[in-house]
């Protein structure tokens, strides 16, 4: 989880969430979650988008 969160340059959490949540492929054994690289770059070459949204301005 940490590598993938340095990757995209995100919390450890973010990469948890996306993964519990079926965003981001895995592979769990036991506690044990397992992000696969080829899904993995496959879906960064693909969208990005879905793991890590910018947040909105704020109304003024």
């Amino acid at each position: 989880m940490r590598e993938v969160a340095s990757l995209l340059s995100v919390d450890p959490r973010t990469v948890s969430a996306a993964a519990r949540a079926g965003d981001l492929p895995c592979v769990r054994i036991g506690r044990l979650v397992l992000i696969p690289r080829e899904p993995l770059l496959a879906l960064l070459a693909h969208d990005a988008a879905p793991l890590v949204s910018s947040p909105t301005p704020a109304n003024r």
